[in-house]
């Protein structure tokens, strides 16, 4: 069959299904929201009045179908004590029933979730399944810790039976859905033990359900992606940087798991949970993140026209955006400056025997989402005499997996000097590479870039968007055993006497790990009945089932020479034809694929093609196919493939 012939045929078929599926309201996307209490979300200490601290109303909250069970901080059985639960029945997005120690309500990034996924056009039907609780380690979260013991693992088993009720009313209606995301966030509850097995223990968590989920419901879960919400204040003690390391190590070694910075999130005046706009945006940030949108982190940024002002005294201060310094003394100038219209921070160094510096420290998680995901070093200055240095470091003790094996560490970023009365020259740290601007090139501002690689140690050097250099291994450039682990600016010479810069900004960008787009998936269903010579045909699609891209159509181990017809419903059935012969599709649409078979023998008989995405076709796109061969010599007249069950995304 003609190749065109059968692309027209297919896209008649695929808006035959888009136009006439038996109910096109049951294709889910399905959610799973697991943690403790930031998960879980708190409200106290938020205000008096729902207006305060509850979420407010969006028209994606009545669009989306939530189904909870929330278990109580206290808990320490299995069955757990719950703080309460959807009545095993699923709503519309809410918050949920609160404690009696001024939780009125709770309620956590499941709004910023549902409302980030709606925003961004997600498909078909929404549903988020939480199962939280209010505290507690990561151990209770362990599958073989529950199987070992129910009650010391009694999150696992929680997690999993909330999830199956739900998946259960779904799959109750004929419904075609899949799991798309895991969202968690748990950490500040680790005891030390717990902590230390991090990074195993979120990896066997994503691991293990979505095992499970396969289990229940074959191939439901293979393109779900693990998203770890940072947890609050995982800075403020040594065993919560140690499990945000675990959590960071896990999503480098597992692609489908991806980790989300969330420390620039503002807190309570507990210091330990997140308010309301911090719930709404971490589950924002997880929802772009499974989408394939997740955006750059700055981890520190100095930016001169914070607050646009229009003095010079208005100009804030490296110190009052985070920065500290040293090296500072009498024949030292520091000061906001308004060069023409442009507000700027000047550094200028009289002095014959100061480096002075501003700089604000790099924590070992920033600097691991920097190495996850790749980075930017960012500096914008103007040099009016001298010269100045923009640079991060980097320590080989805090080495977070570059691989920095001796010495004192690396440091990376631009020398700039004045040269010729009017020439800008820019080189790299302890790097062979450097640029001259020609003439009148100082007199202007430039943007200066390295932009790291992720899971390398290689960078590439931009000036004003042009790329000068790449490739650049900076962990060849040793760094000062000093300096540390910061982002740094400063005028470059311990004995410059006139250097002069004005800075617009300074920044150092952790770049974003993307999910990537979700591919549906073909679930084989039924046994199919032989022809001759015993043989039973078989049908498959390969590929990312997703309407942008194309996948294969293959039918095998037919009668050589035969015809065959490839008929689509838009649901499951078991009803039987003849002998052991059944059909396997409901509801079959009047048109099917007419092929013929290649090959002359018994078994040898095959049919493939490549079929291109319905584009413009409402997606996930669900439907049945089974394909039948006709064989005259056989018992029935023909031979019948197993079912095949087909999600299109």
């Amino acid at each position: 069959m003609p190749r065109f012939t059968t692309v027209a045929l297919v896209l008649s078929i695929f808006a035959t299904i888009a136009s006439g599926q038996a109910d096109p309201s049951l294709r889910w996307n399905v959610y799973v929201l697991t943690g403790q209490s930031n998960a879980l979300g708190t409200t106290w200490l938020e205000g008096d009045d729902v207006s305060e601290w509850g979420p407010g109303t969006d028209p994606a909250d009545a669009a989306t179908e939530f189904f909870w069970s929330n278990v109580d901080a206290n808990n320490i059985s299995f069955p757990p004590d719950l703080y309460g639960d959807s009545a095993g029945t699923i709503s519309t997005l809410q918050m949920q029933q609160g404690d009696t120690v001024g939780n009125d309500l709770f309620w956590g990034p499941e709004f910023g979730l549902a409302r980030e996924l709606y925003a961004l056009g997600a498909a078909g039907r929404t549903l988020i399944v939480k199962a939280t609780r209010g505290g507690g380690g990561n151990a209770l979260w362990n599958k073989t810790v529950f199987e070992s013991n129910n009650d010391d693992g009694h999150m696992w088993g929680h997690l999993c039976g909330t999830v199956d009720q739900a998946l259960a009313s779904i799959a109750a209606t004929g419904g075609c859905f899949a799991v798309r995301g895991l969202l968690y966030m748990q950490g500040e509850g680790d005891s030390a033990p717990e902590a230390a097995m991090s990074e195993t223990r979120i990896t066997d968590l994503h691991t293990n359900f979505k095992a499970h989920v396969n289990s229940l419901y074959p191939n439901a879960a293979d393109q779900m992606q693990t998203a770890v919400l940072e947890f609050a204040a995982s800075t403020t003690t040594a065993l919560r940087v140690e499990s945000a390391l675990g959590q960071i190590d896990a999503s480098l070694n597992n692609a489908d798991i991806i980790f989300i910075r969330t420390t620039d999130l503002p807190l309570k005046i507990d210091n330990l949970h997140f308010p309301r706009d911090s719930k709404l945006e971490a589950g924002a940030r997880a929802a772009r993140a499974l989408f394939g949108v997740a955006e750059p982190y700055e981890s520190v940024r100095y930016v001169s026209s914070a607050g646009d002002p229009q003095t010079a005294a208005e100009v804030e201060s490296p110190p009052m955006q985070g920065f500290s310094e040293t090296g500072f003394d009498a024949n030292v100038t520091s000061q906001g400056v308004l060069d023409g219209t442009e507000p700027a921070w000047q550094l200028l160094d009289d002095s014959s025997s100061v480096n002075p510096t501003l700089y604000r420290s790099l924590p070992l998680f920033d600097l691991g989402s920097m190495y996850q995901g790749g980075w930017v070093l960012r500096a914008r200055a103007r040099v009016v005499s001298g010269g100045g240095t923009a640079l991060w470091s980097v320590t080989d003790f805090a080495d977070p997996g570059w691989g920095i094996a001796t010495g004192t560490g690396t440091m990376n970023g631009f020398r700039l000097s004045r040269l010729a009365g009017d020439e800008l020259h820019v080189s790299l740290w302890a790097q062979p590479v450097k640029v001259a601007l020609g003439p009148g090139s100082a007199d202007a501002y430039h943007t200066f870039e390295l932009r790291g690689q992720p899971q390398s140690t290689l960078c590439d050097f931009y000036i004003d968007d042009v790329l000068y250099a790449q490739d650049i291994d900076f962990t060849t450039s040793t760094g000062g055993s000093g300096l540390g682990d910061r982002l740094v600016m400063q005028s470059g010479s311990g004995s410059g006497t006139g250097r002069d810069t004005y800075w617009t900004e300074l920044s150092i960008t952790a770049l974003p790990v993307n999910a990537p787009l979700p591919c549906g998936f073909a679930v084989q269903y039924g046994t199919g009945c032989a022809g001759q010579g015993g043989f039973i045909p078989n049908v498959s699609m390969s590929g990312c089932l997703r309407v942008t891209e194309s996948f294969d159509l293959d039918l095998t181990q037919g009668l050589g020479g035969a015809n065959a017809a490839v008929v689509i419903g838009y649901g499951r059935s078991d009803l039987t034809i003849a002998g052991d012969c059944a059909l396997y599709i409901a509801d079959p649409i009047p048109t099917a694929l007419p092929v013929v078979l290649s090959g002359a023998l018994p078994g040898e008989g095959s049919y493939n093609t490549l079929l291109d995405g319905p584009l413009g076709v409402p997606v996930p796109l669900c439907f049945t196919l089974q394909a039948f061969v006709f064989d005259e010599a056989s018992p029935l007249g023909l031979s019948v493939t197993p079912g095949l069950e087909i999600r299109i995304d």
